[in-house]
């Protein structure tokens, strides 16, 4: 199965509940490693054995937020959707300038009004919003 993952073989299905409050902006991340194999090899079974990914990934590209950041408005409220697909490592997934106000972990509460820390395992998501209260970028 960590192979499959590590080559790819994953992704995303989002179904929102009837009662989720509306947002200004969404987003959905899936974090995943990259275990690079030869030539003819689709990954390499030693590297996830180590646990030593040559790429982690955000939407199977390890650089492309750096260039395309994620925006959003001061003012607004954003949600992530976001899944860790691993197959080795789970996430901190944070936003750098913001602060969630609500986190949801497999449907239930991990965070309400701001109050808590929180980690996502592998093969699991969460699910952020955070409204922007002031201007910059998020990396």
């Amino acid at each position: 199965m960590t192979g499959h993952v590590a080559a790819g073989m994953f992704g995303a299905l989002i179904v929102d509940p009837p009662d989720l409050p509306e947002v200004d902006g969404e987003y959905v991340l899936v974090q995943s490693e990259s275990y690079l194999g030869g030539p003819d090899e689709a990954f390499n079974s030693a590297k996830i054995a180590a646990r030593r990914p040559d790429l982690v990934m955000f939407n199977g590209h390890a650089t492309h937020y750096r260039r395309d950041p994620l925006t959003a408005r001061v003012g607004e409220t954003v949600r992530i959707w976001v899944v860790v697909a691993g197959p080795s490592d789970g996430t901190s997934f944070h936003v750098v300038g913001s602060q969630f106000h609500t986190v949801y972990a497999e449907g239930g509460y991990l965070l309400r009004d701001g109050r808590d820390a929180f980690a996502a395992a592998t093969a699991g998501h969460r699910r952020w919003r955070s409204p922007r209260r002031r201007a910059g970028s998020w990396r």
